[in-house]
């Protein structure tokens, strides 16, 4: 029986998104623990972890309504840590709230790397549709597409950030217009920090299914905890 799960989340814990949306998302009671890469660092430290040219951009939220840019090398011992602060906790599966690959983290635990499921769960349900990918970031997004075209996809994409106004932002009204206009089938939203408004205006003004990775997760962590009644 699992008793308990262990979420870590980019930003600070204690404004993320992501982690309040995988809650929401089980059915199944069991504690969940969680642990923020940026748990503890001020404004200072966080700008010297940006990235600089060349280097993996992850886009997280930093503070309520704010996103920063970090460079995936210099966060990932923090995120390492986090992985074994949670261990520490007893949880016995731990999954990562990033849609990048973390295929090198170590952990004695169930680690849930979504940036290694969720890429080909997208590309198999689009199944030789057209498939439209949201990045957080516009800078992400000419390698993130050739990410989704490498695995088989006939993708296509554009950027959404995580904290726009409300749903039909002017961005996600922007992305929906590209979608309808590249004639998109299905659209898969990786980024952990996007939220339920932005997939159903997505759903709503391009018409076609949407898929939202913390959606998704919460799934994932639901049928492996499963009814413990």
């Amino acid at each position: 029986m699992v008793k308990r799960i262990g979420l870590v989340c980019l930003g600070h814990s204690s404004v993320s998104d992501a982690i309040p949306g995988v809650k929401a998302g089980l059915s199944n009671p069991v504690e969940v623990v969680s642990c923020g890469a940026l748990d503890g660092l001020g404004d200072a430290e966080i700008s010297a972890l940006a990235p600089k040219e060349g280097d993996h951009m992850l886009a997280l939220k930093a503070e309520p309504g704010v996103m920063a840019k970090v460079a995936y090398h210099l966060l990932f011992p923090r995120v390492q840590e986090c992985v074994r602060r949670l261990e520490l906790q007893r949880a016995e599966i731990i999954a990562v709230l990033c849609g990048a690959d973390w295929d090198t983290l170590k952990s004695s635990a169930v680690l849930i790397n979504p940036g290694a499921v969720m890429p080909h769960l997208a590309v198999a349900l689009s199944n030789g549709k057209k498939l439209g990918v949201v990045f957080p970031a516009a800078e992400q997004v000419t390698n993130g597409v050739e990410k989704y075209r490498r695995l088989g996809a006939n993708a296509v994409a554009t950027h959404i950030t995580m904290y726009g106004e409300g749903g039909a932002s002017e961005q996600t009204c922007a992305a929906a217009q590209y979608f309808r206009e590249q004639g998109v089938d299905i659209i898969y939203m990786p980024c952990m920090g996007m939220t339920g408004d932005q997939q159903k205006a997505l759903r709503s003004l391009v018409g076609c299914p949407v898929l939202l990775a913390h959606s998704v997760l919460a799934r994932i962590l639901d049928e492996m905890v499963g009814d413990q009644g």
